[in-house]
């Protein structure tokens, strides 16, 4: 049985009907008010997406011309945490989509290994010594070359949200394409 509460996300404006002496037409008066506010809903919905539609025109149009990169979405509350035990060149397919946000880039394995990362993006990079400097005696908690070693990147993350991403994952060819920035 749904939530009476819930319909009333249906049911807006309140019913308004008129006093009818049989029940049957005050049934049928009922039913041609509701479908008035269907018909009305309907014709909202349809205005809201026309104007929506306009707008994004209006953005794609005006970005067009321009070279400026758009704002990422929530930077201010997103970190992004990549594991690693290899070079981070693989995200130079990732930079339309994460250029801007704040990576924290933990090397898992070897510390004395060096760690390249691609120009232009904003970082931190940590390894083993820093796990262990951090988390003293209790270092171990992270275990060694099975990417346990993201849940320190979790740890030192201030933000709201915490995306995490592999560094053996790959941008699809069919959203490059997509999208065409890759």
């Amino acid at each position: 049985m749904p939530n009476p509460e819930s319909l009333n996300y249906y049911i807006s404006p309140p019913l308004q009907c008129r006093q009818s002496s049989n029940k049957h037409s005050t049934i049928l008066v009922l039913l041609e008010a509701r479908k008035q506010q269907q018909q009305e809903q309907q014709q909202r919905c349809l205005s809201q997406q026309n104007l929506r539609s306009e707008e994004e025109e209006g953005t794609m149009s005006s970005s067009s011309g321009s070279t400026a990169a758009a704002t990422p979405i929530l930077k201010e509350e997103v970190d992004i945490v990549i594991p690693t035990i290899r070079n981070l060149d693989f995200l130079g397919m990732w930079r339309p989509f994460f250029e801007g946000y704040h990576l924290i880039i933990v090397q898992d394995g070897d510390p004395s290994k060096v760690i390249k990362v691609p120009e232009g993006f904003d970082y931190e990079l940590y390894n083993r010594n820093d796990i262990n400097r951090v988390l003293g005696p209790r270092a171990h908690c992270i275990s060694f070359k099975d990417s346990a070693c993201r849940c320190f990147g979790f740890l030192l993350s201030k933000k709201k949200y915490i995306f995490t991403i592999d560094d053996d994952c790959f941008v699809s060819t069919t959203l490059c394409l997509f999208i065409g920035k890759c």
